[in-house]
C-alpha cells in the first residue's frame, strides 16, 4: 500500500503534470517507511516472553548442548577464586540479574532449601550475577546460602553462555543478565535453560534432571 503522503500527491497533480513533480514527496515517505521498518517493525531476532520482569528477550547466541563449556574463574562472596574446572562431578551453573533483589532471592532461597538433596545427587552449584563479591556476601549471610556465589561484574562468563542480552521493561531496552540456567559434566553442557522462572526453578530442574 502506498503510504498517505504519495497518495495525497498523487491526487493534487493536474492534467499533463510530469511525473518528475512527484520525485521529492516520494523520496522523503520512502525514507520514513524504511526508517519505521528498520526501527519498529522489522524483527529483531529470537524473542522470547519473560513474566516475571521483562516483557522481551533478544537473546542471539548460547552454548549448544554437547559442546564444550566455557571455562571460568570468577572471585566468590569472599573474594576467593573458584574455577569450573575445580569442580568435581555435575554442576549446575545458573545466571541471575542481581542479588537480594524478589525473584533473585527466590530462587537462591529453593536452591538453598535443596542443596543436600542435590549434593546427593551429585550436583554442585554455583551461582553467577554481576554483583560485587561484598553484595554477594551480604545476600549471603542475609538469606543462609549454602552455595558459592560467583562475581562476574564484566558479564563475560554470562556472554560467553548466552545468559546475556538486549531486554526491555516498560518501553526501555537494555542490555542485562538472562535468567538462566546449565548443567555441566565431564567439561560439557548436558543442559541448557534460558529465560527460566524464578519461582519453581528447582521442581522445574528437577524434573528435566529426573531426580
Amino acid at each position: 500500500m502506498l503510504p498517505i503522503a504519495i497518495i495525497e500527491n498523487i491526487n493534487r497533480i493536474p492534467q499533463g503534470q510530469p511525473i518528475d513533480f512527484l520525485i521529492w514527496p516520494i523520496t522523503i515517505a520512502g525514507i520514513a517507511a524504511l526508517l519505521y521498518y528498520v526501527t519498529k517493525a522489522a524483527p529483531k531476532g529470537e524473542e522470547k516472553r519473560n513474566s516475571e520482569d521483562e516483557k522481551w528477550i533478544v537473546n542471539f547466541m548460547s552454548v549448544e548442548i554437547g559442546s564444550k563449556a566455557p571455562e571460568f574463574t570468577l572471585s566468590n562472596q569472599d573474594g576467593e577464586l573458584v574455577s569450573l574446572k575445580e569442580q568435581k562431578g555435575k554442576v549446575i551453573v545458573y545466571f541471575y540479574p542481581a542479588a537480594s533483589t524478589p525473584g533473585c532471592t527466590t530462587q537462591a532461597c529453593d536452591f538453598r532449601d535443596n542443596i543436600n538433596s542435590l549434593k546427593s545427587a551429585g550436583y554442585t552449584v554455583l551461582g553467577v550475577s554481576p554483583d560485587a563479591p561484598a553484595k554477594l556476601k551480604k545476600f549471603q549471610e542475609k538469606e543462609g546460602l549454602n552455595f558459592e556465589l560467583l562475581s562476574d561484574p564484566e558479564n563475560e562468563v554470562q556472554m560467553a553462555y548466552g545468559a546475556y542480552g538486549k531486554k526491555s521493561m516498560y518501553g526501555k531496552e537494555y542490555m542485562g543478565t538472562i535468567r538462566s540456567t546449565f548443567v555441566v559434566e565431564d567439561g560439557k553442557v548436558t543442559h541448557s535453560f534460558l529465560n527460566v522462572k524464578a519461582k519453581g526453578h528447582i521442581e522445574f530442574l528437577r524434573g528435566k534432571l529426573g531426580l
